[in-house]
């Protein structure tokens, strides 16, 4: 398995935002976080994922699309800024 967190640093005054697959935006969000906080580390099957970023509430637009190849036993980061929203890749120091 690989893994993907995400990580919303914007202040709760700018909402809040779920990760979904840009193929289903009707399904559940894969990912979401609240304020100044990160998610635990969830496992996904290995395999390419078009991710995106969407305002929670309001998937016509999404803010930010990422492709990710996950790997076995790889770490993703998708964090959520007041500047950006960026995905990183934390497989050598996940903590």
């Amino acid at each position: 398995m690989g893994y993907i967190r995400f990580w919303d640093m914007a202040p709760a005054t700018n909402g809040s935002f779920e990760v979904c697959k840009v193929d289903d935006k009707s399904g559940p969000s894969l990912l979401s976080g609240t304020a100044y906080q990160y998610s635990s580390y969830i496992a996904f099957p290995p395999g390419a994922y078009r991710l995106a970023v969407y305002k929670k509430g309001n998937r016509d637009t999404a803010l930010k699309t990422f492709s990710l190849d996950v790997k076995p036993e790889t770490f993703f980061t998708i964090i959520v800024s007041p500047q950006a929203i960026e995905a990183f890749v934390d497989t050598n120091d996940p903590k």
